[in-house]
Protein backbone atom coordinates (compact mmCIF):
# COMPACT_ATOMS: atom_id res chain seq x y z
CA UNK A 1 0.00 0.00 0.00
CA UNK A 2 1.53 3.60 -0.89
CA UNK A 3 0.00 6.65 1.10
CA UNK A 4 0.39 10.38 0.47
CA UNK A 5 -0.93 13.66 1.27
CA UNK A 6 -0.60 16.98 0.73
CA UNK A 7 0.58 19.47 3.62
CA UNK A 8 0.45 23.45 3.85
CA UNK A 9 3.88 24.79 3.19
CA UNK A 10 4.72 25.76 6.69
CA UNK A 11 4.57 22.22 7.68
CA UNK A 12 7.51 21.59 5.51
CA UNK A 13 10.24 22.43 8.03
CA UNK A 14 8.32 21.63 11.20
CA UNK A 15 8.20 17.49 9.31
CA UNK A 16 11.60 17.45 8.84
CA UNK A 17 12.44 18.77 11.95
CA UNK A 18 10.39 15.87 13.18
CA UNK A 19 11.78 13.37 11.47
CA UNK A 20 15.57 14.44 12.68
CA UNK A 21 14.69 14.28 16.06
CA UNK A 22 12.86 10.52 15.45
CA UNK A 23 16.57 9.80 13.78
CA UNK A 24 15.95 9.67 10.07
CA UNK A 25 16.98 12.47 8.66
CA UNK A 26 16.43 13.24 5.45
CA UNK A 27 14.04 10.39 5.14
CA UNK A 28 10.59 11.84 5.28
CA UNK A 29 8.78 8.67 4.16
CA UNK A 30 10.66 6.67 6.58
CA UNK A 31 9.26 9.33 9.26
CA UNK A 32 5.42 8.58 7.95
CA UNK A 33 6.22 4.88 8.07
CA UNK A 34 7.13 5.43 11.76
CA UNK A 35 4.26 7.51 12.71
CA UNK A 36 1.78 5.13 11.03
CA UNK A 37 3.30 1.97 12.96
CA UNK A 38 3.14 3.62 16.33
CA UNK A 39 -0.32 4.50 15.59
CA UNK A 40 -1.26 0.94 15.01
CA UNK A 41 0.81 -0.33 18.03
CA UNK A 42 -0.70 2.23 20.13
CA UNK A 43 -4.23 1.25 19.07
CA UNK A 44 -3.51 -2.26 19.25
CA UNK A 45 -4.22 -3.20 15.30
CA UNK A 46 -0.96 -4.89 14.67
CA UNK A 47 -1.93 -8.27 15.49
CA UNK A 48 -0.48 -10.92 16.70
CA UNK A 49 3.52 -11.69 15.96
CA UNK A 50 5.41 -14.71 17.27
CA UNK A 51 2.41 -16.30 18.76
CA UNK A 52 1.97 -13.67 21.20
CA UNK A 53 -0.80 -10.95 21.12
CA UNK A 54 -0.19 -7.02 21.17
CA UNK A 55 -0.83 -5.76 24.69
CA UNK A 56 -2.74 -2.27 25.08
CA UNK A 57 -2.14 -0.52 28.44
CA UNK A 58 -4.84 1.88 29.21
CA UNK A 59 -4.60 4.20 31.74
CA UNK A 60 -7.33 4.94 34.79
Amino acid sequence: MQVWSNIPDEWGPKVKKAAEIMGVKGNVSRYIWLLVWQNLRELGLLGVKNGEGETVLQEG
